[in-house]
């Protein structure tokens, strides 16, 4: 082996590597394995660095505490010729797009875009774990959970689990399971779709309310242990021009009963309107228009008014022909 001193620090060389030693700092060339060491004489990969790299203005490796470390400017990584991801300044990470101009929030930490304007974004994280996919706050207190072995996506607020979509595509809020006592429940069988339900133990309630763009309620569904009734606001202080005096029994006379089936139901027979008929006797009890786009309905109990109306006025007339049929038979 043939030694060289040079200035400080020594070169030593043999068939298989080169060693360079100046003032205790060590670069290691090992030849017959290709591998370079910086800081060490066993390199385990093909450049060890034992110590911390830093290139100025630009980047920085620290092995103590591994980190990668950019003074100025954005972390960018190239695939392909083109930038696809960066970290910026301000700690944000970018996929997909180098831009966070377009989305709703300029502070949002990660970016997924399929275009350099950022103007779509979208991601997709795949699991393959029984626990599902976590999208959490760091304590469990808020949290989005899809769990792989039951098909269920759960959603968690303070810690407790409020609303949930279950394999069967269930939506249940206040509940876990598809019961008649659920808070809220929307199931994919005909017959339970739309169906609001809430536990009553004793007393009356409010299984739903309805209200108008100002916040006022105008309508509600109301329960007690044994009934349910439908209610619409129908308070005197919500009302001007009231008017007892108009004649019922002639609108009521314009409207034409019948007997049907519908289309989709040819067994059953029923009894009803059609609502283009009953459109202008009692236009309010009618919505959509003939032939348009979309079929008319009927809502049955605008008519009743109309009715006890048409009924007061016949008793009226039995009332006063009772009277004069009691006359002559005393005459």
């Amino acid at each position: 082996m043939a030694i060289t001193k040079v200035t400080s620090g020594l070169i030593s060389a043999d068939a298989s590597s080169i060693d360079l030693n100046i003032d205790a700092g060590t670069l290691y060339l090992d030849v017959s394995e290709n591998k370079v060491g910086i800081g060490t004489t066993s390199p385990s990969k093909t450049l060890h660095v034992n110590g911390e790299i830093q290139l100025e203005n630009n980047l920085t490796l620290n092995e103590n505490t591994p980190a990668m470390v950019i003074p100025n400017g954005d972390f960018r990584l190239f695939t392909g010729g083109s930038e696809k991801m960066r970290i910026d300044s301000g700690g944000r990470v970018m996929l997909g797009t180098s831009s966070n101009s377009g989305v709703s929030n300029n502070a949002d930490n990660l970016i997924v875009g399929d275009n350099t304007s950022a103007t779509e974004q979208g991601i997709t994280l795949c699991s393959a774990l029984a626990s599902g996919i976590r999208w959490n706050d760091g304590t469990d207190a808020g949290l989005i959970e899809y769990i792989h072995s039951s098909n269920t996506m759960t959603f968690y607020t303070s810690g407790s689990e409020r609303m949930r979509i279950d394999g069967s595509g269930n939506l249940l809020i206040g509940t876990t399971t598809v019961t008649s006592v659920s808070k809220l429940q929307l199931t994919s069988s005909n017959q339970h779709f739309g169906f609001v339900d809430r536990a009553q133990v004793s007393g009356t309630g409010t299984p739903a309310g309805f209200f108008n763009s100002a916040g006022s309620e105008v309508g509600r569904i109301g329960t007690t242990n044994t009934a349910t009734s439908y209610n619409t606001s129908s308070d005197y202080r919500l009302k001007e021009n009231v008017d007892y005096e108009f004649n019922a029994l002639d609108r009521v006379a314009q409207l034409k009963p019948a007997r049907f089936n519908f289309i989709a139901d040819a067994d059953t027979t029923v009894d009803g309107f059609l609502a283009h008929e009953v459109q202008d006797i009692v236009p309010e009890a009618v919505t959509g228009e003939k032939d348009g786009e979309e079929m008319q309905s009927m809502d049955y109990g605008r008519i009743t008014p109309l009715l006890v109306k048409a009924i007061q006025e016949q008793q009226t007339i039995i009332d006063n022909l009772t009277t004069r049929i009691e006359t002559l038979e005393n005459a």
